[in-house]
């Protein structure tokens, strides 16, 4: 993995409750990791067409769920 999981680590352990880190392969001990099958990620694109139905890389990410939880978390904190 580039950058490597000691890069990996460092991320995971900022002050910030919500973040999240696209990675081409599983990894262990990384809560703010999120592997992504077929994601590239010398090429840093997670926008590009993975099959012929027009998926992409990030369409494996819920990301409407995770900005959702962010709101609901701050509803439930006011």
């Amino acid at each position: 993995m580039r950058g490597g999981y000691e890069l990996l680590k460092r991320f995971d352990a900022l002050p910030y409750a919500h973040k999240v880190v696209f990675v081409p392969e599983p990894v262990e001990g990384i809560k703010c990791a999120v592997y992504l099958k077929n994601y590239d990620a010398c090429r840093k694109n997670l926008y590009r067409t993975i099959s012929i139905t027009g998926k992409r890389c990030i369409d494996q990410f819920d990301y409407v769920d995770f900005i959702n939880c962010l709101e609901e978390e701050k509803h439930e904190k006011s």
